[in-house]
């Protein structure tokens, strides 16, 4: 008997929610969050799998929000916007996270153009309805309607079951016949604990750092090893500015110390186990224009 199994592209403009959203669906932590704009520099994976009848396999794909860059430079932005594209391109069904709170009516229109531009099921969420205007809201909802575009409000501060099931019907409803799962579905990510814990530490920058130093940072895990009863984890976050190495550590070292028990104690709860983690802080001067340290850190264009 065939399944119902795909991939279902989540896009947006940065800090739209759509972390939160595939966190939330997937019933999992796949993707960093912030309440920074820019903090999901490379695609997420949550792998959904429904094993009793109807079965189904939803494969989302969480992408970098839209960015505009300049391709022939091949900096961390071309990344970035060639990521949002092989998303769409990759996906049965794509959803537009929509965020109230952007005024511009036009940056809508955009999205929802972007993400139903090449002959996708195309979905839309309106998210923050906690904090957007009644008026705005209702006129993101006819943009949608306007272009027979399905649309849902939720505030992701508190997403509903109700919200969460009708969603997740529309997308299975889209979603291709398969002869089997196309992951096993004991999975709930493709990602590797090491690219996890590296993200985690990413977040905790985030968290913990203040105006443009959490943008200027990378993570680079040096070595993981995940031994018995112990995983040993050293790490390396990239400055880009002289400055910003400082203000990283911190006072007698507090900020650095921070930020890696904030990330040791998530790693755990992560992989279930102790963890040892060891970061250090370096300068790599634009690191985010350099293809050799963006190939290092994964940021590697496709094309």
């Amino acid at each position: 008997m065939n399944i119902k199994a795909g991939f279902v592209g989540i896009l947006g403009e940065p800090n739209a929610g759509k972390s939160t959203l595939i966190n939330f669906l997937v019933s999992e932590k796949v993707s960093i969050i912030s309440s920074k704009p820019q903090t999901t520099r490379r695609r997420n994976v949550g792998i959904l799998s429904e094993t009793t009848k109807p079965q189904s396999q939803i494969i989302f794909l969480d992408a970098p929000g839209f960015v505009k860059s300049n391709r022939l430079k091949k900096d961390l932005y071309a990344f970035l916007s060639e990521e949002s594209e092989h998303v769409i391109e990759e996906s049965d069904v794509v959803i537009a996270v929509l965020n109230p709170l952007e005024k511009s009516s036009s940056v809508i229109e955009n999205t929802l153009e972007l993400c139903a531009g090449q002959n996708k099921k195309c979905l839309a969420v309106i998210s923050h309805v906690d904090q957007g205007k009644d008026e705005r809201i209702f006129k993101i909802s006819q943009i949608c309607e306007r272009k027979n575009i399905p649309v849902w409000k939720v505030n992701l501060k508190q997403p509903t079951k109700e919200f969460k099931d009708e969603l997740l019907q529309s997308i299975r409803e889209n979603l291709p016949d398969s002869p089997g799962f196309l992951y096993d579905p004991e999975l709930y990510t493709t990602e590797h604990m090491r690219e996890l814990s590296c993200e985690i530490i990413r977040e905790k920058c985030f968290e913990s750092l203040f105006e443009e130093v959490p943008f200027g940072c990378a993570v680079r895990i040096i070595t993981f090893k995940d031994d018995l009863k112990i995983a040993h984890i050293d790490a390396e976050i990239w400055v880009k500015k002289e400055n910003h190495q400082g203000i990283v550590i911190g006072k007698k070292g507090e900020m650095l110390k921070k930020i890696a028990t904030d990330a040791r104690i998530e790693i755990e709860k992560l992989i279930g186990k102790k963890v040892f983690l060891e970061v250090h802080v370096k300068t790599k001067k634009s690191w985010d224009e350099n293809p050799i340290y963006l190939k290092e850190l994964g940021y590697e264009n496709r094309k």
